[in-house]
């Protein structure tokens, strides 16, 4: 699959090979059946590996958010509060649903980036792609 994607660049923006590639690669950390039995500690592990290889590969941005969504809500769980991953998740784009604001938001003097509509599918894209990756790998019975 990698060979592919040097071949075509592009290929890396297709959401149905990024995800075939990414359940390829991390078919054992995304099954259901370990998430079930890992501590929440393991979880937080397995979703930075997850994040890092994402980020590190330049996989969408959408991916790469959802991935630290779960890893900054997974640490609140477990009070562990990593002040630099936050910093990462505030220099993400926002989603804006239905594309309601036209303008940068403020606060306290700072830009919000704002994502756009297509970005804020994207994300959700990715959400129930984690979670119909785990559902599939359940066992049947």
């Amino acid at each position: 699959m990698d060979r592919i994607a040097s071949l075509h660049p592009k290929i890396r923006e297709d959401k149905l090979y990024t995800g075939s590639y990414f359940q390829k690669t991390f078919n054992e950390e995304l099954s259901l059946s370990n998430q079930e039995i890992w501590s929440h500690d393991e979880k937080r592990a397995n979703l930075l590996s997850l994040y890092s290889y994402a980020k590190s590969k330049q996989m969408p941005k959408t991916l790469q958010g959802s991935l630290l969504i779960e890893v900054l809500d997974l640490g609140i769980k477990i009070g562990v509060y990593d002040e630099d991953l936050f910093r990462e998740y505030l220099d993400m784009p926002l989603a804006r649903p239905y594309n309601v604001f036209n303008a940068k938001k403020k606060f306290a003097g700072d830009h919000v980036k704002v994502a756009t509509s297509a970005q804020a599918a994207d994300a959700s894209h990715w959400n129930r792609y984690i979670a119909n990756v785990q559902q599939s790998q359940m066992p049947a019975g």
